[in-house]
């Protein structure tokens, strides 16, 4: 993890914290902007369970934060004369047979990430 020390105390409070909570976060990544992180957690084929575990991660971090006399957003672009990016999802689209409809036949392989 690149993250400047300031920041490492809450991000290991979120880390802490969702663990507690049975979420996995599988990376945390410094992004362009000082204070600005991508947050990244397990994939899941059940999807009510991964929106709750998205509204849990959001309490967490805003928590945390504020914890450390921060303020969290997850806005697209909280500062104008900065760097931004949102709280944004990314998602695959799976088939009965656990395969990408996007992808090409060639790439159609069950995916190895769903729990």
């Amino acid at each position: 993890m690149d993250a400047p020390h300031n920041y490492q105390t809450v991000l290991e409070k979120i880390e802490i914290e969702a663990k507690k909570q049975h979420i996995e976060i599988t990376a945390i990544v410094a992004e362009s902007s000082s204070g600005q992180f991508e947050i990244n957690i397990q994939h899941s084929a059940d999807i009510l369970e991964l929106c709750d575990d998205i509204m849990a991660i959001k309490h967490i971090v805003n928590h945390s934060a504020h914890m450390h006399g921060l303020t969290a957003s997850f806005m697209a672009k909280p500062n104008i004369l900065s760097t931004s990016s949102g709280l944004h999802f990314h998602m695959s689209l799976l088939n009965q047979f656990q395969q990408n409809i996007y992808a090409t036949d060639d790439l159609k392989q069950p995916n190895q990430h769903m729990r």
